[in-house]
């Protein structure tokens, strides 16, 4: 089963890189993401990117593809629990809750995050009941797994080929057009 894994993850992305491939001309075609190289773009470049239907899903791709679709996956649904905290039940939001310490921080979970240990201890007090809940809660982890993002896999993913061919090669195109 192993072995079935290690096969199929990778031609599931080339899969899906295939299949996205002409999305990346609309992305790049409508100056949506900023390509300068600099760190201090970087956050500005994935919010860029994933406020794009067609960038969310060639980043998630690549993060599959990187072993570390686990950050994505806390990040969105995290947000969307706080963003959605004040119109939730208090048992939906306790169940959500729940759900995302079990799948993203608790030590045995399934897609465990990499946080540090307070914010880890913070959000584990809340769960045992040592804190009330709070849409605040997942705050620390949402901003730490956003940077890691940002400044690790984003700038791998920006240094793929696929990316460097259709993003800069899209940008270089729009400048070279005589202004009107």
């Amino acid at each position: 089963i192993f072995l079935y894994w290690i096969l199929v993850i990778p031609g599931f992305c080339v899969a899906i890189t295939r299949m996205l491939y002409p999305a990346y001309e609309l992305i790049a075609a409508s100056k949506h993401i900023d390509l300068k190289n600099s760190d201090e773009n970087a956050i500005k470049v994935l919010n860029n990117l994933l406020d794009s239907e067609i960038g969310r899903q060639l980043f998630k791709a690549h993060m599959v593809n990187e072993l570390n679709i686990e950050n994505y996956y806390f990040w969105r649904e995290a947000t969307e629990w706080r963003n959605s905290f004040d119109v939730q039940t208090e048992q939906d939001r306790l169940r959500r809750f729940r759900f995302l310490v079990e799948t993203f921080i608790a030590p045995d979970a399934l897609m465990k995050i990499n946080i540090n240990s307070s914010q880890n201890n913070e959000i584990m007090k809340v769960l045992e009941g040592r804190r009330q809940l709070a849409s605040a809660v997942f705050d620390d982890a949402i901003r730490n797994v956003f940077t890691l993002m940002a400044f690790d896999s984003m700038s791998r993913f920006r240094r793929t080929e696929l990316y460097k061919k259709q993003f800069l090669q899209s940008e270089v195109n729009v400048k070279e057009e005589p202004s009107i």
